[in-house]
């Protein structure tokens, strides 16, 4: 089945892959039975927690380590009893700090008072993050009592070879304007609204597919080292973890698009375009 997180062809665990979930590997001591939800009336919103499980969310689900209400309830020490609120407004979904001990974060920056989520946004509370996924469609809550788990998080196999996807021939078109902040890419006839670093990704990409190199098993690849110093990413100090997350992004955007399986990843390689290029 395809990641629900980045939507890449995958072998996954529960309903993430292995790229993924690593991005959520707990640095604390924590258990799947630790981590549960209550309520009967779920929205087609839902959690990705470190295992791969999906916790669907209800219109107003408070998380915390002791509540009362409809919502996740996550038994560690780094969480408040009452520790944030997840609440969809109209059609908007709100992440709401209620003054936890230590903190809660999107993409690992804090916020003010309200902060509107985004589909497959990274949300930490105090030392465990989720992924956020505004609609799961009919994708089944995994069972917490999966088998091959440690108390750190999810024991991650050796990819199993999938089978090769078939590579077409496809465009790419960037139209950047003038002021700058981002652009337009053109994929396989398909406009995308793109931001500054997405622009900036697709671009380098591009470049590098059509050059090549003059290794084949290495072609078009760019190391994530490379692209650090290459982007705008948003952070003072950026690491391999910021590419990871602009990747993840840009995949669901061209996924949204009815882009698939055009951005493929290589564990000591890096990033490339899926594409044939003359």
């Amino acid at each position: 089945m395809s990641c629900l997180v980045c939507r890449e062809h995958r072998e996954t665990t529960g309903v993430a892959c292995a790229e993924c979930l690593e991005e959520l590997a707990p640095t604390i001591a924590i258990t799947p039975e630790q981590i549960s939800v209550r309520g009967v009336h779920p929205t087609p919103a839902a959690l990705v927690d470190p295992w791969g499980r999906l916790h669907r969310l209800h219109r107003r689900t408070m998380i915390g380590r002791e509540h009362e209400d409809e919502g996740l309830r996550i038994l560690d020490a780094t969480i408040s009893r009452r520790h944030a609120v997840l609440e969809l407004r109209g059609d908007t979904w709100t992440l709401k700090d209620l003054g936890s001990s230590n903190g809660t974060y999107v993409e690992d920056c804090s916020f003010g008072t309200v902060m509107p989520i985004r589909d497959g946004e990274r949300i930490r509370f105090g030392s465990l993050a989720f992924f956020f996924l505004d609609d799961v469609g009919a994708a089944p809550q995994v069972d917490a009592s999966l088998d091959g788990f440690t108390v750190r998080g999810p024991v991650v196999e050796k990819t199993k070879d999938l089978p090769r996807l078939d590579v077409k021939d496809i465009t790419v078109e960037l139209r950047e304007p003038t002021g700058g902040g981002g652009g337009v890419g053109i994929i396989d006839g398909k406009p995308v609204q793109l931001t500054l670093p997405q622009f900036e990704l697709v671009s380098i990409l591009y470049q590098r597919a059509r050059v090549g190199s003059e290794h084949e098993s290495i072609r078009g690849f760019v190391h994530p080292t490379e692209l650090i110093r290459s982007l705008s990413l948003e952070s003072a100090v950026p690491s391999e973890d910021h590419v990871r997350q602009l990747v993840r992004r840009l995949r669901r955007v061209l996924f949204k698009a009815g882009i698939e399986n055009v951005i493929e990843s290589r564990y000591g390689a890096g990033y490339r375009l899926r594409l044939r290029t003359m």
